[in-house]
């Protein structure tokens, strides 16, 4: 197994790391997107998950984030779940971080990801926890050489006729310490704009506007669904109560953010 660690050019603390962990390949990445910093924008994501794939060069690629920590038999069983038909295996997310605005982030992005889970095919997948056959990445690459977005990626595979298999058992724990409510709010804004900016690049002008409209609801929606899964789940029920009006919270500004989006159409 190698390691590689795409990272901003301009964080010297990462040149820092690399004298302490040789074996691990650090990837300096030097572009103007970078210079905004995480936070004010999700294309320095994206750009480093490119960056990343570029020079990937494992049979299996996956993608982890640095505010995770791995099951011990992660990497075990994502293989294993290779070995069957997939070309795109994603694995369960949990919550490793036990403060009620890590939960409510938490509720808001990985929910649908949350065991108990059940080994099935899927559409879709969270780039937060995810492994690609090479030649299957390295197929679609001219669709993330420019930026790694998940929407598109995955639009790619499933109609090239290749399946996303999810595996609860390749367990990764969100670790993200610190966060302050005034970053999330930002986050959450600048998150739902780039997602629907994204997503309007394939819409007429008509339907982007229709839901930027639809956008005004969509907090409610979206709790309403939560809900429904954290019961059919039956998993971590209390905690979801207790910090619901956090979690509705994080959705308006993500609403906010989609509309934004849709209406301008920037990232």
């Amino acid at each position: 197994m190698s390691i590689l660690v795409p990272f901003p050019a301009q964080e010297t603390v990462f040149l820092e790391l690399q004298s302490s962990y040789p074996e691990v390949k650090f990837l300096p990445l030097d572009d103007p997107i970078m210079s905004k910093g995480p936070g004010s924008d999700h294309e320095h994501l994206d750009a480093l998950r490119a960056y990343g794939l570029t020079y990937a060069e494992g049979e299996i690629i996956a993608l982890v984030e640095d505010q995770e920590i791995m099951h011990s038999n992660w990497a075990a069983k994502m293989i294993e779940a290779h070995s069957g038909d997939f070309a795109v295996v994603a694995g369960a997310i949990e919550n490793g971080y036990q403060d009620p605005l890590n939960w409510a982030a938490y509720f808001c992005d990985f929910l649908n990801y949350q065991n108990p889970l059940h080994a099935h095919q899927s559409s879709d997948a969270s780039d937060a926890n995810i492994s690609y056959k090479r030649d299957v990445i390295r197929d679609i690459q001219s669709t993330w050489q420019e930026g790694y977005h998940e929407l598109f990626v995955h639009q790619a595979i499933v109609s090239r006729g290749w399946k996303i298999g999810i595996e609860p058992e390749a367990i990764v724990f969100r670790m993200r310490i610190g966060m302050r409510l005034s970053r999330a709010l930002k986050e959450r804004f600048i998150w739902g704009r780039h997602y629907a900016a994204l997503r309007q690049r394939t819409f007429p002008r008509w339907k982007a506007l229709l839901y930027a409209l639809f956008s005004a609801i969509l907090p409610l929606l979206l709790i309403v669904r939560k809900t429904r899964i954290i019961f059919k789940k039956d998993r971590n029920v209390a905690i979801f109560l207790r910090v619901l009006p956090l979690t509705f919270l994080l959705l308006i500004f993500w609403s906010f953010g989609e509309m934004a989006g849709y209406l301008t159409g920037k990232s």
